[in-house]
């Protein structure tokens, strides 16, 4: 069966973006009330500083992160809560690990 595309993309894809882009913003939902650099993200998901420097752009692109702060090294990302997508992501986030836990 062939797969509907929006925009040219998977419908998955087109608004969570790519795997890494989920790792990323799993990791942010994880740390929901904390903001993180992308030296933090890196290590968190173990993906390449390069992989995180695009998640984090797709992520800020769709509104999902926002940057909180930057200091003389570092810029802050954290999980956008004002996001209307927000609570439906979290809502499917939070039944998805139940479901996880209660299997």
């Amino acid at each position: 069966m062939k797969q509907k595309l929006l925009l040219g993309k998977p419908l998955f894809e087109n608004v969570f973006g790519t795997n890494n882009t989920i790792k990323v913003l799993d990791f942010f939902f994880l740390g929901e009330n904390f903001d993180f650099t992308i030296t933090q993200i890196h290590k968190g998901t173990g993906l390449s500083r390069t992989a995180v420097r695009n998640a984090i752009k797709d992520l800020l692109d769709k509104n999902l992160i926002v940057q909180t702060r930057e200091d003389d090294k570092s810029k802050y990302f954290q999980i956008n809560k004002k996001n209307n997508k927000y609570n439906l992501l979290h809502l499917i986030y939070k039944k998805i690990a139940q479901d996880v836990i209660n299997s």
